[in-house]
This record gives C-alpha cells, structure tokens and sequence, in this order.
C-alpha cells in the first residue's frame, strides 16, 4: 500500500523529502469467529521508525448485532537518530489523529453498503410484486 505523509520541514532535513510512503498489509478474515483483522508496517524509514499497526474487527460481547473495533500500534524509534523523542512524539500524535479518520471511513463504507443493500432489496420487492407471476 502507498499513502501521503505529512512530514514536519525539520523532519524532513533529516529523513529526506520524500511524499509518498510504503507499506505493507496483511488481511485476515476469520467467518467462524466472525473477525477482520488488518495488520500492516510502514516500509519507508523502517531503518529510522516502525511503525506496527493491528485493527481487529468483531462482534461486540454485549451486543451481538454492533462491532466493537480493537486498535494498537507499536512505535519503535531507532534510538541512535537525533532527535529520536521528538520523532516518536510526531509520529505518535499522528497515529491518534489518523485512528479516527479511519473509524470515520469504515463507518462511511458500512453506511454506503447498508443503504444501497435495501435499495436493493426494496427494487427487487417491487419486481416481484408487480411481476406478472405474482398474480397467479
């Protein structure tokens, strides 16, 4: 996978300019126990920063019909860069704002999927009611 990062100017004189980073996922799908889970690494300054990251998606123990999200990220900062604090402490920050830009797109897709789901089952009811089998 690729994404965009923002990178802070004084970052960027010691790791490089550059826009676009890598890495990689790793999807799991589990139907007996109901389970999604997405385990990815950056690739891009791994030799600087790590940057572990494992979501979990399952059913809710309370409520079965809602999905309860299970989100960790491991940062590791390699210790013989300058600057390594304040490193860590940027790309933490980062991850705590991205973590709820991707609840919000999950919840966006679920939403999109759930709406064109009964528009579908609402079309198909008007097909086979005024279908002229259904007279018989």
């Amino acid at each position: 996978m690729k994404t965009k990062w923002f990178i802070p100017s004084i970052a960027r004189g010691l790791l490089g300019d550059q826009k676009l980073a890598y890495g990689s996922e790793h999807s799991k799908c589990d139907p007996r126990n109901k389970t999604l889970t997405l385990v990815s690494r950056n690739i891009t300054y791994s030799s600087l920063v790590t940057i572990d990251e494992t979501l979990t998606y399952s059913p809710c123990s309370d409520n079965k019909n809602k999905t309860c999200l299970s989100h960790s990220t491991k940062v590791t900062v390699n210790s013989m860069i300058p600057f390594a604090g304040y490193l860590e402490s940027l790309v933490a920050d980062n991850v705590v704002s991205n973590t709820s830009t991707g609840r919000d797109a999950m919840e966006w897709v679920i939403e999109k999927i759930k709406t064109e789901a009964e528009c579908a089952i609402r079309s198909m009811d008007e097909v086979l009611n005024t279908s002229p089998l259904s007279t018989l």
